[in-house]
């Protein structure tokens, strides 16, 4: 039998030989056509308002485009000389065409949509609000990673930098995310937003820092709510992103010394010698966030006024990807410090464990819990955890722990007054938590004294893990800067930790990237006086709202004072490049314009100089 079938197959592929390939080139140049038209169509069908004709006739097209995308992948799979291996190579497609094939018959022959009720319970009117998006995007994606495959890109002299694909992929995620928020169906706004406001709105979401404009949840549909949550996804993997992606795409032509910018967010053991980490750290990543979405699910506070039970289950979703992502967004009006959120003090535990999680970074989470790194830790007890994720820890517990006991000895009179010890506590946890990237608020942070504003600042600009869904100058950047200081003042000339010697490099390093911070953070305060100088003269907004809101932008952090929807154009236009900055790096930056300068081969007499 297997014989006959390769007989015909052998056959079938001496008469296919001859127009396999222009064949294939033509339905290639089709379905790209067919993919941006898809998308275009999608995106009408759900930005604007339409009438039951028009709704009709464009989900008709639609449907004809999936038509068309079935019939290539089955032409595909014909004119492959080797077909089981094209099934093999190509499951994922394949399930998806499956499942166009079976929602087809069913709606057309029955009238029915067999995962309707599913993507109903997400809060979606059927089958094509979810699943229509989904399969086009991914379609296109397949279909220009097809185009690209057969071009001369891998062939060309002009090598890609990692800090350039880095900028460019967050750029395009932020004006795509502009475009989808002008919508008129984003907003409940006559029209559309402007395009200076949709883009804040996005650059804070794919940036994971909360800054907003409009309370989004009077201001966003549910859609745009959508939209936002999507944004805060993407841009919380992106870094890791980044960093995998890099490493397994050096066919582009990116050079040994570029991993520089690389080993700058992971550790070069995990980035050298893992298979499928992205892969990995996208599964942990969901895993986390449906966790922390049940968790949520089960404990909000009774008197949460939720529509329906598609509402609460959103509400949840969402909270946990901003969460987990360090995003600050949230869709209650007022944020956690709604009246009948701030007192929710076991959904401000399960908001405060996410974050957490989030700002140590899924790279540290994965070799702590990955069912492969404990095996091998049972297995062979000597071996020790990585020196990244040590540092990420200890690091990470010391900035919690004395932030929060901090936070409760100047705020015990103040804002946490008349809570009793429990509540103070965990408040005192959650603010310690949320400052370093995160921007929920449930405390009033006009109210807080200097003293305990200045803890937020310095909280603020440390920020969190590298390799993490926060920001900041990252923890590992202060405690090498900590430790170098320690060990200049006992005389040693190496830093040392847990048996490891810290190379100079990386404390080079750590000190420019904490001089470009404070020196983007001096500049942009600079200019924001200046732009906003007519605000201060009048009183609508002061100096320390102002720096605090300069910060919390730079450092993605996203808290604020209440400065954000009183800023002029010229000044969101200067938190908008902070955000962006923060949210890359400055070294990425740096990188960015320094990769042409080749390393010196000499070194000049050595000149002392007095310092301090």
């Amino acid at each position: 039998m297997h014989n006959s079938i390769d007989k015909l197959r052998e056959r079938i592929n001496i008469v296919i030989f001859g127009v396999k390939d222009n064949t294939l080139r033509t339905l290639r140049a089709v379905s790209l056509l067919v993919s941006f038209s898809a998308i275009a169509l999608v995106i009408y069908y759900y930005g604007f308002p339409l009438d039951t004709e028009t709704d009709k006739l464009i989900f008709n097209l639609i449907e004809i485009t999936f038509g068309f995308y079935i019939f290539h992948y089955f032409a595909r799979l014909f004119f492959d000389f080797h077909p089981r291996e094209f099934l093999n190579q190509n499951k994922f497609e394949g399930t998806i065409v499956a499942l166009l094939l079976i929602e087809g018959i069913a709606k057309n022959f029955f009238d029915v949509l067999i995962l309707e009720q599913l993507f109903l319970s997400l809060g979606f009117k059927g089958f094509a609000d979810f699943s229509t998006v989904f399969i086009q995007v991914y379609l296109l994606t397949a279909a220009l990673v097809d185009v690209s495959r057969r071009t001369n890109l891998t062939s060309t002299k002009t090598k890609l930098h990692p800090s350039t694909i880095f900028i460019a992929v967050f750029l395009f995620l932020i004006l795509a995310g502009t475009a989808l928020l002008m919508l008129p169906e984003m907003t409940i706004q006559e029209g559309s937003m402007s395009f200076l406001d949709a883009c804040f709105t996005s650059a804070s979401a794919a940036c994971v820092t909360g800054l907003v404009i409009y309370d989004t949840a009077e201001f966003f549909t549910f859609k745009g709510q959508f939209v936002l949550m999507i944004l805060i996804k993407l841009g919380g993997i992106n870094i890791i992103a980044f960093a995998t992606f890099t490493a397994l795409f050096q066919k582009l032509g990116f050079g040994v010394k570029q991993h520089e910018v690389i080993e700058d967010f992971m550790s070069k053991e995990s980035l050298l010698s893992s298979k499928g980490l992205f892969g990995k750290l996208v599964l942990a990543s969901v895993a986390i966030e449906v966790i922390g979405a049940l968790c949520l699910f089960f404990t909000w506070d009774k008197a949460t006024p939720f529509n329906s039970f598609n509402d609460k289950v959103f509400h949840s979703i969402f909270h946990s990807i901003s969460a987990f992502n360090n995003a600050g967004f949230s869709t209650f009006t007022g944020g956690l410090y709604a009246p009948v959120l701030k007192s929710s003090y076991i959904m401000h535990i399960v908001l405060g464990l996410l974050i957490f999680i989030g700002t140590m970074g899924v790279t540290t989470i994965l070799e702590l819990f990955s069912i492969k790194e404990m095996r091998k830790r049972l297995e062979f007890p000597w071996k020790k955890l990585s020196i990244v994720t040590k540092v990420n820890l200890y690091m990470s517990f010391t900035l919690l722990i004395s932030g929060a006991l901090i936070f409760w000895w100047l705020e015990k009179d103040g804002v946490l007054a008349g809570q009793n010890g429990t509540e103070s506590l965990i408040t005192s946890f959650f603010s310690s938590v949320t400052t370093r990237s995160a921007g929920f608020n449930t405390i009033d942070f006009n109210a807080l004294s200097l003293p305990a504003l200045l803890l937020v600042l310095i909280l603020m600009f440390i920020g969190a893990a590298p390799a993490s869904t926060g920001g900041g100058i990252k923890t590992t950047t202060f405690f090498v800067l900590i430790s170098s200081t320690y060990a200049t003042l006992t005389g040693r000339h190496t830093i040392e930790f847990s048996k490891r010697t810290i190379p100079n490099e990386s404390v080079n390093k750590a000190y420019s990237v904490v001089l470009f911070a404070a020196g983007a953070i001096i500049v942009s305060t600079f200019f924001l006086t200046i732009t906003e100088s007519e605000a201060l003269a009048n009183g609508t907004m002061s100096f320390s709202q102002l720096f605090f809101e300069e910060i919390s932008a730079f450092s993605t952090v996203g808290l604020s004072m209440g400065a954000t929807p009183n800023l002029s154009e010229a000044g969101k236009t200067i938190i908008i490049l902070n955000m962006f900055v923060g949210r890359i790096g400055t070294l990425t930056i740096a990188y960015l314009f320094t990769k042409n300068l080749s390393t010196l081969k000499y070194r000049y007499p050595e000149a002392n100089l007095l310092i301090g």
